[in-house]
């Protein structure tokens, strides 16, 4: 899945704008359409510098924050800045979780069948998508 993570109090911070090191910035952004709509499908946001950066995701399937690997944070600038979602997905799946690798293109909410998988004990597992040409992927883990 990437070696970014989901992370805790920190995220609130830089989230907010505000670390210990001082304020930090959105460095970069791109919004991703739906091929077949146009409706927007995701927003991925670089925010923060090297030492201390994440990745806010928005789309349809959540809300998320990843960190940023000092030696992934050029890529994922120049990423953004070349709105490459493919380089993204690269990075981590879950950034471009609105992005099928295999249309090479990204889809809305209205355009994947999507559900979450559940543990036998009932916790949370992962989301999974199928756009109609029947390609499968894991959207979240």
């Amino acid at each position: 899945m990437g070696d970014a993570i989901i992370v805790g109090d920190k995220k609130d911070e830089l989230r907010l704008g505000f670390t210990s090191e001082g304020v930090t910035n959105l460095v970069a952004e791109a919004k991703f359409a739906c091929k077949l709509c146009r409706k927007e499908a995701g927003v991925v946001e670089l925010i923060g510098k090297p030492t201390a950066a994440l990745i806010h995701r928005d789309s349809f399937v959540s809300t998320s924050d990843y960190v940023v690997k000092v030696q992934q944070y050029e890529q994922a600038r120049e990423a953004l800045d070349k709105r490459d979602i493919g380089h993204l997905y690269r990075i981590n799946r879950e950034i471009a979780s609105f992005f099928c690798p295999k249309c090479n293109a990204c889809y809305c909410g209205d355009r994947w069948d999507w559900w979450p998988e559940f543990e036998e004990d009932g916790w949370y597992d992962c989301t999974n998508g199928r756009r109609p040409a029947g390609h499968t992927r894991t959207l979240e883990d």
